[in-house]
């Protein structure tokens, strides 16, 4: 009895060794694929910023702006999917593709390589149309400002986290610094544009110039019947993007609908002596642009 007791307990304990030993290796292999799939995506995330930097370096022969890879995330965090700098099949030679959002129709944004730049100038940042590019923003900087802006004004999700990753980056951004505009009581905050036009002079004023701030601005004066301050701003846009043929066609429409025709028709034939693919935002626009110079 003795002698069998002995062998059925080494057994047991045969037993549980064995399970062990079973369960440490289920357990190391699984630490060691979570610890491989969390190296591929943070390799993942490094390759796709570091794809654009090579990108522009090797092919568009321009520097990589500091903050592209926070850029790039702040618009995967607004909805965008983030794109390859070589997906370029139909684009204009001098686009470097970044983003691309759901509603595929409003185009991709990219970087806008001139072949003339200097040295010194930012890679602007474009919204690819039917008819051709549309400026959005000066420099990535102020757009990465704006992002960030925007989704605090709105309260999307995520806005806490951008504000961080914002000022981790070096900027300054303090939540809800737009707040005095909306109670300063000089501008109404009833309806949806109320507030869109509170954000835009938050941006001009806080942040720095983009063209659609500008626009909204001037026809928000011609429906108030202000036509002096609807044309300054007009004006104020054209001299901030020179170079640019959208924001003199918006100015040229602006004058044709207050009646300074002829003005309209120095402006429209000014607009379209600039690249025609930076004239208007739809082909309704540069057709427009045509009428009014008196090429068509």
């Amino acid at each position: 009895m003795t002698m069998k007791f002995l062998l059925v307990l080494l057994s047991f304990v045969l037993s549980i060794h064995a399970f062990q030993l079973s369960f440490n290796n289920k357990k190391f292999r699984s630490t060691s694929i979570t610890s491989r799939v969390m190296q591929m995506g943070m390799t993942l995330d490094v390759k796709l910023s570091e794809e654009h930097s090579k990108f522009l370096k090797d092919t568009a022969k321009s520097e990589s702006p500091k903050n592209i890879e926070l850029l790039l995330r702040l618009m995967e965090m607004s909805g965008e999917k983030i794109l390859s700098p070589k997906d370029r099949k139909g684009m204009n030679p001098m686009l470097i593709p970044l983003t691309i959002g759901e509603d595929e129709e409003k185009g991709k944004l990219c970087y806008m390589r001139w072949p003339t730049q200097r040295e010194d100038m930012e890679l602007q940042l474009v919204r690819t149309c039917n008819v051709g590019m549309v400026l959005e923003s000066m420099s990535t900087d102020l757009m990465c400002r704006r992002i960030v802006a925007e989704m605090d004004f709105y309260g999307k999700n995520g806005a806490v986290d951008a504000v961080k990753m914002l000022n981790d980056a070096g900027f300054e951004y303090t939540s809800g610094d737009y707040i005095s505009y909306i109670k300063s009581g000089k501008f109404p905050t009833i309806t949806e544009e109320d507030l869109r036009l509170v954000l835009d002079r938050y941006l001009l004023t806080k942040v720095g110039p983009f063209p659609d701030c500008y626009e909204r601005l001037a026809d928000n004066f011609l429906e108030k019947k202000d036509t002096i301050s609807a044309l300054v701003t007009c004006e104020r846009a054209v001299s901030l993007f020179y170079g640019w043929g959208h924001p003199v066609a918006f100015h040229a429409d602006m004058l044709m609908i207050v009646g300074r025709e002829t003005e309209a028709k120095d402006a429209a034939r000014a607009a379209l002596g600039m690249p025609l693919w930076t004239v208007g935002r739809n082909k309704a626009g540069l057709e427009r642009a045509a009428t009014t110079a008196g090429f068509t």
